[in-house]
């Protein structure tokens, strides 16, 4: 997208979807199984997280009791999971495309190619993850004493039943549009709607602002308060400010630090 575009800001992009089909296809596929949706491998792992938390609860310390908590918070934390991909999804594939991206084109085979190996791994191991991934790992000698019983997830039985329902929706929709209808624009007061007035999906995030609760939280994640790769990159870039001062370049003084460090991983071994 960033390739084809030129751009990485959301409010910047929409209506890929068309003009990339290939990438569209497996960023919604990701999306989706990181999310926990099923039939993607995602929601076997969720699953497994589920039923750890349900089995935690049968014990009779404090924090087991607590285990619905627990478990609601798994299933609140998915949902945000899938909220901010709808919103990444929509952002960029979805919605008014801009017209300078109309002769934006897929991505070469050597870029979308991975891409949708990966993602088709995503939905046939999601398939087959009761019947094949799972006991193939539970087989595995490192990983066949350090695995519980999942749980019975009948994935196959789901996935045709997911898969019905998208040919049956696919089919009604295409009965609806079997006739063809005028499209126009849509007028104002009789005036022409202007594409700055256009509703982008990144729209609907922003209510969230507008809760007093979450108010707070929102701003310090805009200014990335929460963004471990922001925290991490401030904390390696200080120390690397701090170790450049003690760079003097003097040999002494790298003998002196090697025989330091070695010092200390004595003391933290021994």
């Amino acid at each position: 997208m960033d390739k084809r575009t030129g751009k990485n800001n959301l409010s910047e992009l929409g209506g890929l979807s068309k003009l990339m089909p290939i990438t569209f296809f497996a960023a919604l596929v990701f999306a989706l199984s990181i999310s926990g949706i099923p039939p993607f491998n995602g929601f076997y792992s969720k699953w497994m997280i589920y039923r750890g938390i349900i089995d935690f609860g049968s014990g009779s310390g404090i924090a087991n009791q607590l285990w619905i908590v627990w478990l609601v918070l798994a299933v609140f934390g998915s949902a945000l999971t899938l909220a901010s991909f709808i919103k990444l999804i929509s952002g960029i594939y979805l919605g008014r495309r801009n017209p300078e991206f109309e002769k934006v084109k897929e991505v070469s085979i050597l870029m979308w190619l991975p891409q949708a190996i990966l993602a088709l791994a995503c939905i046939v191991s999601g398939i087959f993850a009761a019947t094949w991934v799972i006991p193939k790992l539970f087989n595995f000698g490192p990983l066949s004493s350090g695995l519980g019983d999942p749980g019975m997830w009948q994935s196959q039985p789901v996935s045709i039943l997911i898969l019905v329902s998208l040919v049956v929706g696919f089919l009604i929709f295409w009965m609806g549009n079997m006739k063809k209808h005028r499209r126009s624009d849509s007028f104002i007061g009789g005036e022409k709607l202007q594409d700055e007035l256009n509703f982008s999906p990144l729209e609907f995030y922003k209510t969230i602002g507008s809760f007093k609760f979450l108010a707070f939280f929102y701003d310090k994640a805009k200014k990335k308060w929460f963004d471990i790769y922001h925290i991490g990159k401030g904390i390696i870039l200080g120390l690397n400010s701090v170790f450049s001062i003690c760079h003097t370049g003097i040999l002494s003084s790298y003998i002196m630090w090697v025989v330091a460090g070695v010092a200390i991983l004595l003391i933290i071994l021994i």
